[in-house]
């Protein structure tokens, strides 16, 4: 799992993302003083924790469990801060930083936030090392939901799978329909702005999400998916939003298709996000729906 990281190609496509690392790198400044000791969890190409030495930290621990610390090592004393940075080789679930830290900061989200298991390690990391009065970067995640109406977002997902004349591939797009899919979901295909699902805090056990939602005007509508995202509490001042309306980030939104229904009234969604038994990376999606006296239940599964 730890080496899919080393990749520079990985690291090329987050350091592209100037949405990511602008409003990370706004956090830091109003997070990290001059006395702050602070964690990088998972520091990857070290861009944190170099823009943490950069507003002066005391002493930055740079935590990942892949060959790209080597070359995160590099990047430290090439921009000057080979005493204020100290690479940690480890999983920063189970590292212990030689001193309490001041400021635990982390980008290691996947689909939906809770996706790859960072949650969880997260909070591990904080119990093994944040101080009393310690914070997290990000705080919270707040998760959210909204019904998609354009049939060609579902298209670009089924589509692959019905278009060849004497090809059945029926049973490959019914497992097609239970995978939670990456990809843009502009606003325009989307009915609503969203509904909060739930907020996790991070300095606690946020490894799953549970809660209802309704979505006011769907009666009459023709639904082809649901589109799921998150936002990040990155400071009291800083949000990092990956939404429909917002400037697109690497992580796009998590579409959820489903067979192409009008409902005969509002539809509401229970909806539970969860590890996967097998692999705790993994996320089991249920959506028990509820339309007036229609119902069923839609489950997917991400990666």
């Amino acid at each position: 799992f730890f080496e899919n990281f080393a990749s520079l190609d990985v690291h090329r496509r987050m350091l592209s993302d100037d949405v990511r690392v602008e409003a990370y790198r706004e956090a830091i400044q109003q997070l990290v003083g001059s006395t702050s000791v602070v964690m990088d969890a998972g520091t990857g190409s070290g861009v944190l924790a170099t823009l943490a030495a950069l507003v002066g930290a005391k002493i930055v621990y740079a935590v990942d469990n892949s060959d790209i610390l080597d070359r995160a090592r590099v990047v430290f004393e090439e921009s000057g801060f080979s005493d204020a940075i100290l690479p940690i080789r480890g999983d920063f679930a189970t590292v212990t930083t030689p001193q309490p830290v001041d400021v635990i900061v982390t980008e290691t989200f996947g689909i939906l936030a809770l996706a790859e298991g960072a949650a969880q390690d997260l909070t591990a990391c904080c119990t093994a090392n944040l101080a009393s009065d310690g914070v997290v970067c990000p705080s919270a995640v707040s998760l959210f939901f909204a019904p998609v109406i354009d049939p060609a977002i579902r298209d670009q997902v089924v589509g692959p799978f019905e278009r060849w004349q004497g090809v059945n591939m029926g049973s490959m797009r019914q497992a097609q329909l239970q995978r939670g899919v990456t990809l843009e979901v502009p606003a325009a295909a989307v009915m609503g702005t969203g509904e909060c699902l739930a907020r996790l805090n991070f300095s606690s056990d946020a490894v799953e999400a549970h809660g209802t939602v309704r979505f006011e005007g769907t009666a009459g509508c023709e639904i082809v998916g649901l589109v799921g995202w998150f936002d990040l509490q990155l400071s009291p001042d800083v949000v990092l939003g990956t939404g429909p309306y917002d400037p697109l980030t690497h992580w796009q939104q998590c579409f959820l298709p489903v067979e192409s229904s009008a409902f005969e009234a509002d539809l509401e969604a229970t909806i539970h996000l969860v590890p996967a038994p097998e692999d705790r990376r993994s996320l089991e999606v249920t959506v028990a729906w509820r339309a007036g006296t229609q119902s069923g239940v839609w489950r997917y599964r991400l990666r």
